[in-house]
């Protein structure tokens, strides 16, 4: 794969051991939202939707799957998660700045 790559497979051996699952919080209350989850790991973690994996970071680099235009409510936590909105998002996947996430 391309360094800006990273498969699941890939994704699961860099990540290192399962810690926990935590919800997301909604940016208005705080509080954790349904539906909405990070899974926790020694070197990283995921963004799930639903049962979709959105996003990941590992070992300092974060990764979006290939299908990176997602439904209102899944973008507005994907920039919980990342911390960039569906703009800043394109434009640094588009430098490189952020990696794409293979999970076929």
């Amino acid at each position: 794969m391309e360094n800006n790559t990273i498969t699941k497979t890939e994704l699961r051996k860099q990540l290192g051991d399962f810690i926990k699952v935590s919800g997301l919080p909604s940016p208005r209350s705080y509080e954790n939202v349904a539906n909405q989850y990070k899974l926790i790991f020694e070197n990283g973690s995921i963004f799930q939707s639903y049962d979709t994996i959105i996003a990941a970071k590992v070992n300092g680099k974060l990764y979006l799957t290939k299908d990176h235009e997602f439904s209102a409510t899944t973008s507005k936590y994907c920039r919980v998660y990342c911390g960039y909105d569906t703009k800043e998002r394109r434009q640094k996947l588009a430098d490189g700045t952020i990696g794409m996430l293979i999970t076929e």
